[in-house]
């Protein structure tokens, strides 16, 4: 399997989390969400 990762830009946790639901069943596989602090 490989590894990697994306970032998203989202307004808020439920948008980040929405996202990375949609992603997961697009995948197949585990999407964890953590915060990354701001430019």
């Amino acid at each position: 399997m490989m590894g990697g990762f994306w970032v998203v830009e989202a307004t808020d946790d439920e948008e980040a989390v929405a996202l990375a639901t949609e992603a997961q069943a697009a995948c197949g596989n585990v999407i964890e969400v953590r915060p990354l602090q701001g430019a």
